[in-house]
């Protein structure tokens, strides 16, 4: 399976003059008939933006890796011109790449009537790294701040390889590691840590000693990791997160926390007890998660968690089920045999906890599962990939509305190419990308797909 990162887009400039606006044009006429819209021979990556902004920006691609290779191991010449001399090329950065070897970096927003429409980049401000290590030298973190509709949305220098994590309403960004969490504020410049400093009076290295001084004590071998904030997740109204912590579990497993922005505090929701691990799968509400846990080889048990810790068993059907996307508007989707994944399922979790069943499908093949959301934010559809039986080489993609059970089986793009990975727009707009492999490397392409049969 294809990783939907570290990959680089390049083609010559004679190329994109004369070729790419005609095809462009063509699939464009083509397309825009029916459901489908073509974007363009790019990887246009959705970034976490929040708010309801769809804005892309142009991803790399496997080409460019090579050029990246090859201007870093000697000299570079495009059409006979040397443009990376030799001897200075070994520590070039992607900054100094843009626009020479690979295309600059650009953003854009996606219109309501599908077209793109490109975003000014020009503010740009740079912050020291929380990140590094002990007797590392100073780093600085690079971020674009985009404006669109009279509002900033902010972006990491190479989005690519960012960990910003965006709440709902696009005015807060989280950066974390293993040692704490830190904030960034939409309007301003700087980070503020919001993690502390020790806990019951221990500092992150007393406590990773501690750690490692039991796992070496019980036979086992490898590092001791400690995670003081570890995957922070957003309530819907953006005024809370719930991470994964271990610094309150010195003889192994995960606990849950809990931090409220407006009282600036955090605090246990779910302690671990026994060397269990608990993660979070998602928000089902402004004051309720999806919890499981997990210890050795037992069975894998699924909770509801309100934000005070009142936990309540969640009963999913099935050998081994297991969560695969959550909508805040209380719908689940899972399937029932992880270790098969031959089906989906779908259903609402009620204010009082009531459990209603709104699709079920047993799939002529297996899942194919990334990190996309399967259900659209109204929660009336889901939407999800899998590899049939027939052929496992090709990905299916399945829409199903979930208050008619009218599904639509899509096998391919308008152009023939195989689908590769899809994000809900809109209730009704899906950004799916192609992927079609020459010599050897992935070339993905941009579509929308409208779910309701045309243009919105």
């Amino acid at each position: 399976m294809r990783k939907i990162n570290h990959k680089i887009h390049y083609i010559f400039a004679v190329i994109l003059v004369l070729a790419i606006p005609l095809s462009f044009f063509a699939l464009r006429l083509f397309a825009t008939n029916g459901p489908w819209v073509y974007l363009g021979p790019e990887d246009y990556r959705l970034l976490a933006a929040g708010n309801g902004n769809f804005i892309v920006f142009s991803a790399l691609q496997d080409i460019d890796a090579r050029k990246i290779t090859e201007a870093r191991s000697g000299t570079m010449t495009d059409s006979g011109v040397e443009i990376i001399p030799k001897g200075k090329n070994v520590n070039i950065t992607f900054e100094e790449m843009r626009g020479k070897i690979i295309p600059a970096l650009k953003f854009y927003v996606i219109t309501p009537e599908n077209t793109l429409l490109e975003l000014n980049k020009k503010e740009t401000f740079e912050i020291p790294s929380p990140l590094k290590n002990k007797g590392q030298t100073e780093k600085k973190l690079k971020f674009v701040r985009l404006h669109l509709n009279g509002k900033s949305v902010l972006s990491e220098g190479e989005p690519e390889f960012s960990r910003l994590v965006c709440s709902p309403d696009a005015t807060k960004y989280l950066i974390w590691n293993e040692r704490g969490l830190w904030l960034l504020e939409v309007d301003k410049n700087d980070l503020t840590k919001i993690s502390t400093d020790t806990y019951n009076g221990k500092t992150y290295d007393e406590l990773k000693g501690e750690l490692l001084k039991y796992f070496r004590s019980k036979g086992m071998e490898g590092p001791a990791t400690l995670w003081w904030n570890d995957n922070p997740i957003f309530s819907p109204d953006s005024s809370k997160i719930v991470y994964i912590t271990n610094r309150d579990c010195m003889t192994g497993g995960s606990s849950i926390w809990l931090y409220d922005f407006t009282t600036k505090e955090e605090r246990p929701l779910i302690k671990n007890e026994s060397g269990e691990y608990y993660r979070c799968d998602g928000w089902i509400d402004a004051t309720h998660i999806i919890v499981h846990r997990y210890y050795r080889n037992d069975k894998v048990p699924y909770f509801i968690v309100d934000t005070n810790g009142w936990i309540k068993h969640l009963n999913l059907k099935g050998k081994q089920p297991a969560v695969l996307s959550v909508s805040d508007q209380g719908l689940i989707a899972y399937t029932s045999n992880y270790s098969e994944s031959r089906d989906i399922r779908v259903i609402k979790v009620g204010q009082n906890n009531s459990i209603t069943k709104l699709y079920s499908r047993t799939i002529d093949g297996t899942l194919r599962l990334y990190k996309s959301e399967l259900i659209n934010p109204e929660g009336t559809k889901v939407a999800y990939l899998y590899a049939p039986d027939k052929d496992e080489t090709s990905q299916n993609l399945m829409i199903a509305d979930l208050k008619s059970n009218k599904e639509t089986i899509i096998e391919r793009v308008p152009t023939k190419e195989a689908i590769h990975n899809f994000s809900w727009l809109d209730n009704n707009r899906l950004l799916i990308h192609t992927d079609k492999v020459t010599n050897g490397m992935d070339k993905v392409s941009s579509w929308i797909y409208n779910a309701e049969g045309g243009k919105s």
